[in-house]
Formats: C-alpha cells, structure tokens, sequence
C-alpha cells in the first residue's frame, strides 16, 4: 500500500472526522459550551503548521514528506518542537473534531497521530540522522518529538 503524503493524510482525517461526525453521532463526549475553545486549538494548530512552512520555505528547505534535507532547522518553530508542522496538523485535526463534540468525530485524531507516529515521523528522523550524525542527536536530545 502506498502512504500519502501527510497533508493528503491530513485531508483524508479531516473529512473523516466529518463523515464519522454524521454517520456515527453516538454520544457527546465535548460539551457544546467549549466549541470556541476547540475552534482556537484547530485555529492555533493551522497556524503553528503555517509558520513552521514557512519557516522552512525561508531557510530554502523542501517540505515535501521525503525530501533529501538540506539543513537542520533548530529555531523558531523548530526550537520546542521537532515536528512542528506535524504537531500543528494534529492540533488542527483534534479541534476539527472537538468542535463537533462527538465520539465518532474523535476517532480519526488517534488514527493520524499513529500514522504519523509510526510512519512518518521514524522516516524523516532516520533521513535526518543520515545527514546530520551527531547535530541530529544533540538536537533531538535538546527538543521533544511533539512538545
């Protein structure tokens, strides 16, 4: 089987969370009252995904899941997280699917985060080590893989 690429990732989740929403609107597990909350975490996470884009289109870094990395970003979004973007998409999912409140909404946010878990994250962090040795390591000691 071949994977997406994580914005396509991304996209599938989001809609699922919809479809599930609709399909399966079992019981509330998000009170209604918190739907502003949720929409600032989904709003907070297409940002933080955002910045951490464009911070890697500035240094001239791809940010096509697979490319050769060029450099080793340490600041900026970069600098409490290892997964930024990643990080940000899972915000942005799991508001998605708080605002809608209910248990079927909620089940693709474990889904992709195992996805990107299992799948991508281990990937990108043996390309990086490939080409980073020992900057790799001392970054990935100093910054946490999500937060």
């Amino acid at each position: 089987m071949s994977w997406l690429d994580p914005p396509q990732w991304l996209l599938l989740a989001l809609i699922s969370v919809v479809v599930l929403h609709l399909l399966l609107p079992t019981a509330r597990v998000v009170p209604r009252g918190c739907f502003w909350g949720c929409a600032s975490l989904a709003v907070l996470g297409f940002v933080l995904a955002q910045m951490a884009s464009r911070q890697m289109v500035r240094a001239a870094l791809s940010t096509e899941f697979g490319a050769t990395p060029a450099s080793l970003l340490s600041e900026g979004c970069f600098a409490f997280s290892r997964n930024p973007m990643y990080l940000g998409m899972l915000l942005l999912l799991f508001g998605e699917a708080a605002m809608l409140g209910t248990l079927g909404a909620l089940l693709p946010v474990p889904v992709f985060f195992l996805g990107l878990q299992l799948r991508y994250v281990p990937d990108e962090e043996q390309r990086l080590q490939e080409a980073f040795g020992a900057s790799w390591v001392e970054y990935s000691r100093r910054v946490r893989r999500w937060i």
